[in-house]
């Protein structure tokens, strides 16, 4: 997918000349230009009746503007032409698996319990959500809330009757 233009919302043309900066005369990659996504599903059956389901998630960088900065708006180098979107994070990978088995309980095997663990993010890539203009992934702060969640583990069961 390739996605350009000259304003990725009604006022941003506004926005830029309220803010110093000039109005782009030619097209950008807009915010969600994300020229692949791969995905990857696939399911094992495993010794012990135990049951796999992996899915692969892939998907290429999206663009930010790195336009580094004094003071948030004058340029750390006066010279360097303003155009939004000009760079890339990196790409995004995350890996996801659960694990399952099946038990037939009861008379007649009327319930059927299922045990499982959901592990999301299995590999606890660091995967970049958003970057700033100096290109500090979280910003200046370095908010943690700039990166995918990291590994997180379900346990649980269920029963059918």
């Amino acid at each position: 997918m390739l996605t350009e233009g000259i304003s990725e919302f009604v006022e941003q043309s506004i926005a830029f000349a309220q803010w110093g900066f000039p109005v782009p005369a030619r097209p950008f990659p807009l915010s969600w230009d994300q020229r692949h996504t791969i995905k990857a599903d696939a399911e094992f059956k495993l010794a012990y009746d135990l049951q796999a389901d992996v899915v692969a998630l892939y998907n290429s960088p999206r663009p930010y503007t790195y336009f580094p900065t004094r003071d948030g708006y004058s340029p750390s180098n006066p010279a360097k032409v303003f155009i939004p979107n000009n760079a890339r994070m990196e790409p995004v990978l995350f890996v996801n698996m659960k694990l399952s088995r099946q038990f037939e309980l009861g008379e007649s095997n009327s319930y059927l319990l299922t045990l499982f663990a959901d592990v999301r993010n299995l590999l606890n890539s660091k995967n970049v959500r958003w970057m700033d203009s100096s290109g500090r992934i979280g910003g200046e702060l370095g908010d943690p809330s700039a990166y995918y969640d990291p590994r997180r583990i379900r346990l649980g069961m269920k029963l059918d009757f």
